[in-house]
């Protein structure tokens, strides 16, 4: 079974990514419909570092989410698994994924990562490191090209949350 991983923030960052993966990694510009129920949103949280970072959350007024597809073996899973400190890996179903570069078949499994409860935005103190994080992001999102990173930032929620804190 072939895995593959839908990164919407610093996973779309080919650099960031592909440390990580201690390899260069392909990745497929995709699309996550509306119907998956969730949004893209500053709703991440680690009080033991000050950061603030991007996630995804259940929604009812669901949005669409763009974003990248990379393919992983299981022991890059586990590298995975140790960086999204506080994010659960979920399955995405593929009736959700809208990618042209791949067919999507029931031997294909999508993986994606939302951000436990524990690590949700309660209270959080002002870091300028902070600004950091969204570089990466805008870095890795604009080289997929002005309308990619345009889509970006139209599908991303809470920026208020974020600008508050930086």
């Amino acid at each position: 079974m072939k895995k593959y991983i839908f990164g919407y923030g610093s996973l779309v960052n080919n650099r960031s990514r592909n440390t990580t993966l201690k390899r260069n990694s392909e990745s497929i510009i995709t699309t996550i419909h509306k119907d998956f129920g969730y949004i893209r949103k500053w709703n991440y949280y680690d009080k033991n570092i000050n950061k603030i970072a991007l996630g995804l959350e259940k929604n009812i007024n669901s949005d669409y989410i763009n974003g990248i597809l990379f393919n992983v073996e299981e022991s890059e899973l586990i590298e995975l698994d140790q960086r999204e400190i506080g994010y659960e890996r979920i399955i995405i179903p593929n009736k959700f994924v809208n990618c042209n570069e791949i067919i999507l078949s029931e031997e294909i499994i999508i993986y994606t990562y939302i951000p436990t409860e524990k690590f949700k935005i309660k209270e959080i103190n002002k870091n300028k490191d902070n600004k950091k994080y969204l570089n990466i992001c805008c870095d890795g999102f604009i080289k997929y090209g002005e309308s990619f990173f345009k889509q970006f930032y139209q599908y991303t929620y809470d920026w208020d949350i974020y600008y508050k804190h930086i």
